[in-house]
């Protein structure tokens, strides 16, 4: 009976102190979250001028910035960095459970560092999207608007299960009964990281000059698009 109260205790104590971080966070960053939405809006607003200048003009740096915000990789590793620190504080000896507790605490706060840049980013992108969606009337905006608002959705779904794995070692008082799905967890994970594959790949063609004009002329000055059609419609 104390021992179950000893954990509940403890698990008080770890959620109360979770909480204080994250309202001093908040109150400390609440400008920041602020600039980091408007950031989204001007890069978005920047890459939609980028898109109807002259091909010569279009350097892609502000679509290089946004795409710089795309935290899955790093947010992924430290996920599963985290699941194995809960991992060894089943099955370390207890005098080093302690000093694991606080560094998964620690990487915990780090998830939420890392994240939320990214999610007030990309609500200002899908912002930005709807408004073109709504308000102009083009439909291709829609599916844009939805894609960018999943990615915050999906990175405060990930911090939410960061979240629970750091109390996780509260919630279930015998080691035995939880280490074994753990270990099945890790080893999930694992399997996800290495073949974890990014959407999209960046690729520069070179082309002698007569066959860059070629293009131009057949694509309007739109090689980008033209290429993508003639990939889609064989």
């Amino acid at each position: 009976m104390k021992k179950g109260c000893s954990h509940k205790l403890r698990l008080r104590k770890h959620l109360a102190e979770i909480a204080k971080q994250l309202k001093w966070g908040f109150s400390l960053e609440k400008d920041a979250f602020l600039f980091y939405y408007v950031v989204g809006v001007f890069i978005t607003i920047m890459i939609l001028v980028e898109d109807n200048l002259p091909f010569g003009f279009k350097g892609g740096l502000f679509s290089q910035v946004l795409a710089s915000y795309i935290v899955y990789g790093s947010f992924l590793v430290f996920l599963f960095i985290l699941l194995v620190l809960i991992l060894l504080r089943f099955i370390a000896p207890k005098k080093y459970r302690g000093r694991l507790y606080r560094l998964s605490r620690l990487l915990t706060m780090k998830l939420w560092q890392l994240a939320l840049p990214a999610i007030f980013v990309f609500f200002g992108v899908s912002t930005v999207c709807l408004i073109m969606w709504g308000c102009f009337s083009l439909p291709h905006y829609k599916k844009y608007t939805f894609d960018f608002l999943m990615y915050p959705i999906f990175l405060v779904l990930f911090l939410c299960i960061g979240q629970f794995l750091c109390v996780f070692r509260f919630l279930n008082k015998r080691d035995n009964s939880s280490q074994y799905f753990l270990i099945a967890l890790v080893f999930v994970f694992f399997l996800l990281l290495i073949t974890f594959k990014g959407k999209h790949k960046d690729t520069t063609i070179k082309l002698d000059k007569v066959t860059y004009e070629k293009l131009m002329e057949l694509s309007g000055r739109q090689p980008e698009e033209y290429l993508r059609k003639v990939i889609q419609n064989p």
